[in-house]
């Protein structure tokens, strides 16, 4: 029988490493060591029956004098006392007979304790560094659990770290023994973990834990100990050591990640591919980039699903038209996508019967779908012979709170700043909300309007200062009304929801953002539009969505769809992407369609096969 020091924390997981390694390795003498600033007696109130029950168990005494009592009163029942703390309180001692607590494991108490036992083997999972005493003392070594790949990823949090870089790769653990470095010694396993194979983070660490902890001690009842693990020495990676006080990005990616982990207010795909998207904007890969993908020559089959709004004949158009070009595509160029894909060998789709291919898995094609978000009155007239040409029927997401004389109100933006008032705007921005710090610059206060919104309160600003300082009025026949719907819908076009008046969701309540997809719903019904069921989430990226409204959404039977860009390869329910589509011309436009095929299969590489 050897003796073996079990060094953890007392978190969940370390709990669940010391409850499986006393059950497991019965053969030997094991002192655990749990560190850590927390209340004992709290610990021991809440986790002895994992921890104290086994070991209690392994060495023969349960359910006999001295400890008959104590199991009875706090280990067996579920219900428990306050009084029980003060049983607890009164066994303690009889408790660090067998588990030896301590604040800090280099403590020169602790290294009595260590010298007192004099351990064959140290295990470690979940501890700071360890001194020399620790390393040296064990005859047979201090083997350690690294929740990470080494040698590319040193110190705590390498799975975040890995998941925040994209080096999807590199997520998994190593058992390695310690010496005077942060994880620098010598490797005895390590093995990579396929997050293809799970639908969440959540699920994904847990999985990591549980292997490394049932690898970890198989190896050590196999161990004969005559003489050490088999090892190999580690290579030298530069820029391996990941602590958060040198990472700039780790305090904004760790609350990022912590809602990751729970499935909380988090589009985790989405976010993947505008992420690699923006990577690839950079002005100093595009170039590049745009080379290395154009050269496969050959753009991945899938669904490739694109949004534009307002469709500007440059020949004839509305003042409002020209005011609101930020977002607007020109005829000339609309059809010069369209020569594109065609020329690419896309097939033409229509959106609502896109599910039943990605159930199928049949992908075998390039198609393509074209949507139109916001109902803007010159879309068909600029594009029906276009899209009639290419045997295309389009779909056109409605906001039914536009569909009379109310407009979008970043339409009345565009117009005020066409106008020149927009210092005017913004001093009544500044009186009206004074707990922000508003820009002196236009576009960038016109971001801030979207980013610091006020639910009814920004729409309502907007609209009385149009209507009191644009002295020349602007033809403002912006969205289609219900006579122009029912028009589309008879010409082939398929009818979405956009909500009722576009109001960002994530500024709202749950009753409210209910109240905004169900009145359009509403109004459709009413009026026998027939439409079908997809949502267009407001301002699509994925940080004006969170998991509630997706939730809510899965409840109705909706289909959501986002404009952060990517290609549909994967079934889901929630998460379909879209590329929006500004003004570009063919060439510009043919490297946006290569640039987010590239993204989405560099993303797709390393995630799971499906996802709802």
């Amino acid at each position: 029988m050897k003796k073996i020091i079990l060094v953890t924390k007392s978190q969940i997981r370390h709990q669940k490493f010391l409850s499986f390694a006393l059950s497991h390795l019965s053969g030997h003498k094991i002192y655990p060591f749990v560190q850590g600033d927390f209340n004992e007696k709290k610990f021991l109130y809440n986790n002895c029956k994992i921890i104290l029950g086994n070991l209690i168990k392994k060495l023969g005494l349960q359910y006999s004098s001295p400890y008959q009592n104590f199991i009875k009163e706090n280990l067996i029942l579920s219900n428990y006392s306050p009084d029980s703390f003060i049983n607890l309180k009164n066994n303690i001692k009889k408790i660090e007979k067998f588990v030896y607590f301590t604040k800090d494991i280099n403590s020169d108490e602790s290294i009595k304790k260590l010298l007192e036992i004099r351990p064959d083997l140290v295990i470690v999972f979940g501890s700071k560094l360890l001194n020399k005493y620790w390393i040296d003392v064990p005859k047979f070594g201090t083997i350690n659990f690294h929740y990470g790949i080494l040698p590319y990823y040193r110190s705590s949090n390498c799975t975040q770290f890995a998941i925040h870089l994209e080096d999807f790769n590199k997520i998994g653990f190593t058992l390695h023994y310690m010496d005077k470095g942060v994880d620098t010694g010598r490797i005895i396993h390590k093995e990579n973990l396929d997050i293809k194979n799970f639908r969440n983070i959540n699920c994904l660490i847990g999985r990591i834990y549980e292997r490394g902890i049932i690898k970890l001690v198989d190896l050590v009842k196999k161990f004969d100990f005559k003489k050490k693990f088999p090892s190999k020495k580690q290579t030298f990676i530069k820029n391996s050591l990941y602590r958060h006080k040198d990472y700039n990005d780790y305090i904004g990616f760790s609350s990022e990640f912590k809602k990751r982990l729970h499935d909380k207010e988090w589009p985790f795909f989405q976010k993947l591919i505008e992420k690699k998207i923006q990577k690839l904007n950079n002005p100093n890969l595009y170039s590049r980039i745009i080379k290395r993908v154009k050269k496969k020559k050959k753009l991945s089959n899938g669904i490739y699903i694109f949004l534009y709004h307002s469709i500007i004949d440059e020949n004839k158009f509305d003042d409002w038209e020209l005011a609101y070009k930020k977002v607007a595509t020109s005829k000339k160029n609309f059809e010069s996508h369209l020569e594109f894909l065609n020329a690419n060998n896309f097939h033409p789709l229509n959106l609502s019967k896109t599910p039943d291919l990605l159930k199928r898995k049949d992908i075998s094609k390039k198609y393509f779908v074209i949507t139109f978000d916001d109902a803007y009155t010159n879309v068909y007239k600029n594009t029906y012979k276009i899209l009639k040409k290419y045997n295309t029927f389009p779909t056109i997401f409605v906001n039914p709170g536009f569909c009379g004389e109310k407009v979008y109100y970043r339409v009345l933006l565009s117009c005020i700043y066409s106008r020149k008032k927009v210092n005017k705007l913004r001093e009544i921005f500044k009186r009206q909300f004074s707990q922000i710090y508003w820009s002196d610059c236009d576009d960038t206060f016109f971001n801030q309007i979207k980013k610091k919104y006020f639910p009814y309160e920004t729409e309502r600003v907007i609209e009385q200062f149009y209507s009191d300082e644009i002295e020349e009025k602007i033809n403002m026949k912006v969205h289609y009304n219900l006579e122009d719907l029912r028009f589309l819908v008879k010409k082939g076009w398929e009818i979405g929801n956009h909500t009722w008046s576009h109001m960002q969701l994530n500024f709202l309540k749950s009753i409210d953002v209910k109240s905004q997809v169900k009145s359009a719903e509403n109004f459709f019904q009413k009026n026998n539009i027939k439409t079908i069921p997809w949502l267009s989430y407001p301002n699509g990226r994925s940080n004006f969505v969170n998991n509630s409204i997706k939730e809510y959404l899965k409840n109705l039977d909706y289909y959501g769809i986002f404009a952060g860009g990517g290609i549909n390869r994967l079934y889901s329910k929630t998460e379909w992407l879209r590329i929006p589509v500004g003004n570009e011309s063919k060439e510009d436009f043919s490297n946006k369609v290569f640039k987010n095929s590239e993204a989405t299969n560099e993303i797709l590489e390393n995630f799971p096969s499906s996802f709802n």
